[in-house]
């Protein structure tokens, strides 16, 4: 995965702020692949519904729409908050350019 953490890292550092499910069963998804996808997808700029291709490519029977819902839910709980996050990738095809976008 492209992830930088390790299993042990993310157990260690990512793991304890990740909101488990007070009833019910465990999820399918494991929450290091889920992390790792996330971390794809910021990198890239992927669609969350194309990363059922990569997903499949390694053998899991879950959506990009499951990892999108994961990735809300941590966002709500604040997973994601004072992260290092300066090599995501933003996307700025759909912004104005206020200052004359070509002349400039």
């Amino acid at each position: 995965m492209v992830a930088k953490v390790s299993k042990k890292e993310f157990k260690e550092n990512i793991l304890p702020h990740i909101p488990k499910p007070k009833r019910g069963t465990q999820p399918k998804i494991d929450y290091y692949t889920t992390f790792c996808l996330i971390v794809f997808r910021l990198k890239t700029g992927m669609q969350w519904r194309c990363l059922s291709w990569i997903i499949n490519a390694f053998g899991a029977h879950y959506s990009g729409n499951s990892v999108y819902r994961y990735f809300q839910k941590w966002c709500e709980c604040e997973v994601f908050q004072d992260k290092n996050l300066s090599e995501v990738y933003l996307d700025g095809t759909h912004t104005k350019a206020r200052c004359g976008g070509e002349q400039v």
